[in-house]
Parts: structure tokens; C-alpha cells; sequence
């Protein structure tokens, strides 16, 4: 039988979780500080044990860690508020914090060409449209997910202005196995990335992230690599574009990292193009060192756009163990609203940086019935120190939304 405590921190959890929009919950064992027993409840069929194991055990650690984090809050929240109120006031709490937003002198507008626009609105697109059945056509080569690989679509594009591009598109989490993957976050150094190696101290990769990239690379260079042979002879340059939302943004900057290594299986392609870029939207940090553009030195990289795109609230792309503590700390907090308070929240240093450059979607309106979206660039240390929690914010249509608007408007 669960003691008080126990349900209390089961619904305080579950709580939090579903408002990230992860929809699961704690076991027992789990909640007890063991990493034995299967520890995320869902129906979901688990068809390879031994695969799962890896990401199960850091999953756990995590969750377990996240548990004993619920232990050290005080004893008093209410748990019996409903859930739309306990929403309400989360999100409140956190907008009291003046870090809850960019202040106008911390960034510079952004103003690329037409072409870079082009090329945002295209891969947000495509983002969008991966969650959903992508249309069979001789230009989308559909790697299915299996075990731990997520769905990616290998696509032929022509962009508005002519240019022709090889865009890789990974989908975000949409099952048991990828939250498994999520929750993995522990920094993992490998040698497929030959460029980290004089680094000191060496960089490390979200292990769970990385795993999934190693093993579905094969299959993705395999296919990039049959499209450039399908179009060899029509003498076009090509440019090669990874994208995706959320844990598929993840990936794709994994995938990005690896292509500019000579160790990884992406160099045999990499010569081929003009251009490489990476474009991602509310995607979370997967390296302790930034992953930036201009550190790989063959001419594809330096003349390609390396972007991280992020909408102001939206917790995800600042998400690591410790963050989440913060914001579970404001979602369990008794304080009212308004209420006077000697405590002042401060962002804790972060393990995983964000990579590429920042640029976050705002609402430069000073009317709340009206929006102006704008896009800005932030400093990434400055972003990091940001405590954004607002899950609504991360909803890949609210992406593409937000890009068209401020397209428009720039």
C-alpha cells in the first residue's frame, strides 16, 4: 500500500510530467531509489529487452534522481488543487521571475536574406509534416522507426529560388521508447567525432541522443547517398540540409557533428555538396562543448547556416536534469501569485550548451490582445540563463506560426 508521501510525490510527478507533455509516471521501485525494475508504465510493447536495457537504466537514474529531488521539497504543497489551477499558477510563478523572458538589450534583430528565409520556412515544414503520414513520391526516401531509430525522412527538394537540396528530416519523441531515449542524458564521449579529441576537457554527447544517432546513421548516409546518385547527372550543386523538431532537432545536430568528422560514416557524402546547414526548432542540448558552425573547416560547413530556433517559454531547448528541478520546484510551490517572496530563482549552471546560433521567436507587442512576432538573436549564455516553462510554447505548430509572422513582418 502507498504511504501519504508516496502518493503525494506519484501525483506531484504525474502532475508535472503531463503538463510537459510527457504523459507518464513513476513505479514504485523507481520512486523507492532502485534501477532494477522497469520504471515508465505504458502500454507500449517493449520488443527488444536487451536494447532497451541502456536506455532504461539512465532513464531510471534519472527519474530516480528526479524523485529524490520531490523528497527534499517541503512537505506542505497541496496536492489537491485542480490541475488547471495548478497550471495557472506554475506558469504565474514563473512569469514573476525576471528571467522568464528576453529583455530587449539582450538581443539584436535578425535579418537574413531571403534565401536563409526560405530555407527556415522550408525545414520547418518539414518538421511539421514528419509527425504526420508523409505522401509516398520518388523524392521521399521514409526510413521507418525501429527499436530505438526514429521515423526520418530523406527527402529530394527544390527550394523557391531554384536551389536544389538533400533535406534530412528526424521526427520528435512520439512513443515509450523515446522518452526512454530523453531521459538518458548523461554526457557520453566517443570517437566518431575525430574533431573533439585535442578538446580539454573532451566533449561529451546526451548519451541517450547519441546512441540513436550512431546506430541509424548507416541507413541515413545510405540513402542521402542513392539521391545524389539519382540527380548526378543533371550537373546541379547541392546542398544538404538536417532538420528537425524537439528530439528530432536533437539528432539532427548530432547527425550535423558527425558529417563534418572524417571518422564518422557521413564523410563519404560530405565532399558532394555545396553547402551544409542544420536548421532546428525546439530542440534540447546534446553536447557539453557548443556544437558550433564554425568549427568545421571544409567549405561546405563555412558557407552553411547552422540555426537554433526557440520560442521564448519553451522549456525544451534548456532542458537538463537540474533545469527540470527548477521548474518542478516552481510547480510545487505554495506561493500564491503576487505573493512577496525573500527567494529569487537563478538558472543553475548548465552540463549540455546550446549549439549553433540562437535565434528565438518573441512577442515584441506591447498590446496583450495583439501579437508581433519578431525574430531575434540571443548570445547563447545569455539563453541559457533564461527560465523558460511554458510547455504550450513548444508545440510544433506554434513553430511554424510564429516563423511565417515573422517573416512577414521582417
Amino acid at each position: 500500500m502507498n504511504t501519504q508521501p508516496e502518493k503525494r510525490r506519484e501525483r506531484l510527478m504525474s502532475m508535472f510530467t503531463r503538463v510537459l507533455g510527457r504523459g507518464i509516471h513513476i513505479s514504485r521501485s523507481t520512486r523507492a531509489g532502485k534501477t532494477s525494475a522497469p520504471l515508465l508504465k505504458n502500454s507500449a510493447n517493449i520488443s527488444d529487452k536487451s536494447r532497451s536495457a541502456p536506455h532504461s537504466a539512465g532513464a531510471s537514474r534519472a527519474l530516480a534522481e528526479a524523485s529524490r529531488f520531490l523528497d527534499s521539497l517541503p512537505k506542505s504543497s497541496a496536492v489537491s488543487i485542480p490541475r488547471q489551477r495548478t497550471l495557472d499558477r506554475y506558469l504565474a510563478i514563473i512569469e514573476e521571475q525576471g528571467i522568464h523572458k528576453i529583455e530587449s538589450n539582450e538581443a539584436t534583430e535578425f535579418n537574413p536574406t531571403e534565401e536563409t528565409w526560405q530555407l527556415i520556412s522550408h525545414a520547418a515544414e518539414r518538421a511539421q509534416m514528419i509527425y504526420s503520414d508523409m505522401p509516398h513520391s520518388p523524392h521521399n526516401t521514409i526510413l521507418s522507426p525501429s527499436g530505438y531509430s526514429k521515423k526520418t525522412v530523406i527527402s529530394d527538394d527544390q527550394l523557391p529560388n531554384g536551389d536544389h537540396a538533400i533535406t534530412v528530416t528526424v521526427c520528435g519523441s512520439v512513443g515509450f521508447h523515446d522518452w526512454l531515449v530523453n531521459f538518458n542524458g548523461a554526457p557520453e564521449q566517443t570517437m566518431q567525432m575525430d574533431h573533439d579529441q585535442s578538446l580539454e576537457p573532451p566533449r561529451g554527447y546526451h548519451r541517450g541522443f547519441l546512441a540513436v544517432a550512431k546506430g541509424m546513421q548507416e541507413n541515413v548516409v545510405r540513402a542521402i547517398s542513392e539521391k545524389l546518385d539519382g540527380i548526378a547527372d543533371t550537373g546541379r550543386a547541392v546542398d544538404l540540409l538536417f532538420t528537425g523538431h524537439s528530439a528530432g532537432g536533437a539528432i539532427a545536430k548530432l547527425f550535423y557533428a558527425m558529417s563534418s568528422s572524417s571518422s564518422s560514416l557521413f564523410s563519404s557524402v560530405i565532399p558532394r555538396f555545396r553547402h551544409v546547414h542544420c536548421i532546428v526548432f525546439g530542440a534540447p542540448p546534446v553536447a557539453t562543448f557548443p556544437i558550433s558552425h564554425w568549427q568545421p573547416q571544409s567549405p561546405p560547413f563555412q558557407s552553411g547556416v547552422f540555426l537554433n530556433i526557440v520560442n521564448e517559454g519553451d522549456p525544451t531547448p534548456l532542458s537538463q536534469q537540474e533545469y527540470v528541478h527548477l521548474l518542478l520546484r516552481c510547480f510545487v510551490s505554495t506561493k500564491e501569485p503576487k505573493e512577496p517572496s525573500n527567494e529569487t530563482l537563478q538558472v543553475p549552471e548548465p552540463v549540455l550548451r546550446l549549439s549553433g546560433t540562437c535565434i528565438v521567436l518573441r512577442d515584441v507587442s506591447e498590446d496583450i490582445q495583439q501579437k508581433k512576432w519578431r525574430a531575434v538573436e540571443v548570445v547563447p549564455g545569455v539563453l541559457e540563463r533564461k527560465l523558460f516553462g511554458d510547455p504550450t510554447m513548444h508545440h510544433v505548430g506554434n513553430y511554424v506560426d510564429r516563423i511565417k509572422a515573422a517573416r512577414q513582418a521582417s
